[in-house]
């Protein structure tokens, strides 16, 4: 709705940005998701040690990911435009190239709640993940229309990024809060071999 009213050239130009971040958080969010599916596999084998690993190495690649995928959006972005705008010079050229910019701290919020979700949905508490996605998307919805009179169409983007931290922080509470959560217990403190925390 934000955008409609804006005019043809901001619709193209926030269509385009939002299509190529898109596709770019897509390999965060795959990344994640092939942990869940390693995840899952080990706590049902009783392997929390190897959960905890898998984690770590998920967050490193993560970081390293959205570090390679913030760089390609900063130096690449005119040649990917390009793709879908001809005008360089345009309207909408010019809001994409600076709205992609903005989406940039999106690609390290993504990866802080999608990898948690990953914990959740592993441990089938399926209900956090919802929860979590249903923070995310309210406040968007929320900080969207609330920044608009301010930050013009800038506030989409800030909005995204601002719903997917607030999520990302809530996911990452309830990890350290719960005492019950098998995998990041007994990811940090010993155990024996059948999964027995040890005090």
């Amino acid at each position: 709705m934000l955008v409609n009213v804006a005019g043809v050239a901001y619709i193209n130009g926030y269509n385009v940005a939002n299509t190529i971040s898109g596709l770019f958080s897509i390999f965060i969010i795959a990344s994640c998701t092939g942990f869940e599916t390693f995840a899952a596999q080990n706590i049902g084998a009783k392997k929390y040690d190897r959960v905890g690993r898998g984690f770590k190495g998920i967050i490193i690649f993560g970081i390293a990911l959205c570090l390679i995928l913030s760089g390609v959006t900063l130096l690449c972005q005119e040649p990917l435009i390009s793709l879908y705008l001809t005008d360089k010079t345009g309207t909408a050229f010019t809001f994409a190239q600076k709205y992609m910019i903005l989406l940039i701290p999106n690609y390290f919020f993504i990866l802080g709640k999608y990898s948690v979700d990953g914990f959740f949905k592993a441990q089938l508490k399926v209900y956090l993940f919802t929860v979590s996605s249903f923070i995310s998307l309210v406040l968007r919805v929320m900080f969207g229309y609330m920044l608009e009179p301010v930050c013009g169409l800038w506030a989409l983007a800030i909005a995204a990024s601002i719903g997917n931290a607030v999520a990302m922080v809530f996911d990452w509470v309830c990890v350290f809060v719960d005492p019950k959560n098998k995998c990041y217990w007994r990811m940090t403190k010993p155990h024996t071999p059948d999964g027995t925390l040890l005090q």
